[in-house]
């Protein structure tokens, strides 16, 4: 699941935690394009003290990966390995948005967006991405399959790959080209999985709703007829529409009994409302069953075969 953000945020503590994360991006305070380690040491001991922080800190690094120098970016993705390899949330939050960061430390070609200059801090932002994420997906891959293809996505942008490769039929043959359309189609799935995701919840929701009120129904309907045999003929005129009869009641047949006059004939109405559900409960039952089979099957299907071309292991 991923990190919800109801935690409380310290102002002073958030206010600090963006100093820190300022001085650890800043390209002119920090050389070789590394953080300063006693400004990272700093925010680590800052986000332990509470989820809040850590979500904060997530939220800063992202923008500052997103700014017009490559220098920046660097230095924000040297603080991300940091609290990535520390910090369950912080892992959350960057799985939950693995296309984003993809986008800001490889660019995204394919939307005529690269990496902003210097060109030599790009290239280093683009290899340094993709030892992060070899080493991410070694250490986390079995709990986030997406980070594997994430590092393959990131090592197929690499310069060389493609020249090297471009006329040469890939293992199983596939060429190079084919090999750059799978890792795009598998960076589109990284995109589309959180929508996907909370649509297929919403069903499963519905579905487990509608199932429940079968079971209670049924429940209900089985207790109800186990007292009319004991009480079979102890009907009460005045309660001939009593409160066993709940539950399916809302989606039952009606017209059941339409016409009888007798106690007896309408307490068969009611035994036999609560026992036979409408043809609104059905058909919304059908309906849910019906989308799982369109929407949701195929494109899972759709996926495994991309994931597999992408990854036969």
């Amino acid at each position: 699941g991923g990190v919800g953000r109801t935690a409380m945020l310290d102002l002073n503590q958030a206010y600090k935690l963006e100093e820190l994360l300022n001085a650890a991006t800043d390209e002119e305070a920090n050389e070789g394009w590394v953080p300063r380690t006693h400004v990272v040491g700093d925010v680590k001991r800052l986000v332990k003290k509470s989820q809040a922080l850590v979500m904060r800190s997530y939220d800063i690094l992202m923008e500052k990966m997103a700014c017009d120098d490559s220098r920046g970016r660097l230095l924000a993705l040297e603080v991300c390995h940091v609290l990535m390899l520390r910090s369950k949330a912080f892992r959350d939050l960057v799985v939950e948005n693995l296309s984003m960061f993809l986008e800001l430390t490889n660019g995204a070609k394919r939307r005529g967006r690269g990496l902003p200059r210097p060109q030599d801090a790009a290239g280093r932002l683009r290899e340094r991405s993709r030892e992060v994420l070899r080493e991410w997906a070694a250490k986390y891959g079995t709990y986030y399959k997406s980070l594997a293809h994430a590092q393959r996505y990131a090592d197929s942008q690499s310069a060389g790959i493609a020249s090297r490769e471009e006329d040469h039929p890939a293992e199983g043959g596939a060429t190079a080209a084919n090999q750059r359309e799978l890792h795009d189609q598998v960076l589109q799935i990284l995109v589309d999985l959180p929508d996907f995701k909370e649509e297929y919840r919403g069903l499963a929701r519905e579905t487990e709703g509608l199932l429940d009120v079968l079971e209670e129904s049924l429940a209900a309907a089985a207790a109800a007829s186990s007292d009319e045999e004991e009480e079979e003929d102890d009907y009460d005129d005045d309660d001939d529409d009593g409160d066993y009869c709940e539950g399916l009641s809302l989606y039952a047949t009606e017209g059941v009994g339409a016409g009888s006059s007798s106690a007896h004939d309408k307490g068969e109405a009611c035994t036999a409302k609560r026992s036979s559900p409408a043809a609104g409960f059905l058909d919304a039952f059908r309906d849910l069953l019906g989308q799982l089979r369109r929407r949701v099957f195929p494109k899972v299907l759709e996926w495994r075969r991309t994931l597999e071309g992408d990854d036969p292991d």
